[in-house]
């Protein structure tokens, strides 16, 4: 979705808002998106705390991602 949508700008700002400690290990492309889909309300972890960056998505996640993303 982050490419789909022209690979936009994320800010510092944007970056540092995200909280979710599981995405340190994430690369630093996988960082951007994370930040960006948050920012755009297209995701919100599966808790405050937990991203899940490994985890396997479900159909019904993924729909409604899809949906805030076209939203």
């Amino acid at each position: 979705m982050y490419r789909a949508a022209g690979t936009p700008t994320v800010t510092n700002a944007m970056l540092s808002a995200v909280k979710f400690p599981d995405t340190q290990s994430c690369s630093a492309t996988a960082k951007k998106a994370i930040a960006w889909a948050v920012s755009a309300g297209i995701v919100k972890g599966f808790t405050k705390e937990r991203y899940g960056p490994l985890e396997n998505s479900t159909r019904l996640q993924v729909a409604i991602m899809l949906y805030r993303f076209y939203k």
